[in-house]
């Protein structure tokens, strides 16, 4: 979508989720034929924004099957105006406030109690910006540090397939590059506008590279790539 205008990267993202939402549902609807030979449908109820904003979306639910107590699938496009206390914090929304945003938002309660819940959504947001956000979380009704260890490392390995190392990266001449460590000190509304999050390969025997190291690793790169060396 990185060549796409706002208008072209809305419609984008909307049929985008609008798929993603069939297919989690099919998979939901396949695992429980799966377990008990006997079909469960996801039931569909389309909803309207209320107050000042304008759009909707569709909730499917699912319940009562034999793996699944309940499971809640939703798509929501929206569009309206951010409140004043709120525009410092949202990226492109300082003078100008209103915002248009289309996501979705997955809720699986299992009737196993030793399976834990699962949540998950992900949106794309425009302002005068642009950008995607989300996550996932587990909770578990039975503490469990091995099943705990065991999805972190599953959702990693599905995140490092989206990961860059920074040689492959295609570096502009305007871009901003932040260095540190991600999991703490960097604010919820830089990560939503990050559209790339690098890595430095290491050696299995180096723990790790300290931030000037890493600076000067990638901003050499950086120029090297836009020709500051005219080499």
């Amino acid at each position: 979508m990185i060549n796409l205008n706002f208008e072209e990267k809305k419609i984008a993202a909307e049929n985008w989720f609008k798929n993603l939402r069939n297919s989690i549902c099919a998979e939901f609807e396949k695992i429980e034929y799966l377990k008990s030979k006997k079909k469960k449908i996801f039931k569909k109820n389309n909803w309207k924004a209320g107050g000042n904003s304008k759009g909707g979306g569709t909730f499917a639910l699912i319940e009562n099957g034999s793996v699944f107590e309940k499971v809640g699938v939703n798509i929501s496009t929206i569009s309206g105006k951010f409140h004043k206390q709120f525009r410092r914090k949202i990226p492109g929304a300082l003078n100008n406030p209103n915002f248009w945003a289309s996501g979705i938002s997955v809720v699986a309660h299992m009737k196993n109690p030793k399976v834990p819940a699962f949540h998950f959504n992900t949106r794309f947001i425009v302002t005068s910006k642009s950008w995607f956000g989300g996550g996932m979380d587990m909770t578990p009704s039975i503490k469990d540090l091995k099943q705990k260890k065991y999805f972190h490392q599953e959702i990693k390995k599905m995140c490092n397939l989206h990961d860059k190392n920074y040689y492959n990266f295609d570096f502009k001449k305007n871009d901003t590059i932040l260095f540190g460590r991600e999991s703490a000190g960097v604010p919820d509304s830089v990560h939503e506008i990050a559209d790339a999050r690098l890595k430095i390969p290491m050696s299995k025997k180096t723990r790790s590279l300290n931030v000037v190291t890493s600076i000067s690793i990638v901003l050499s790169e950086a120029l090297r790539q836009n020709n500051y060396f005219n080499i």
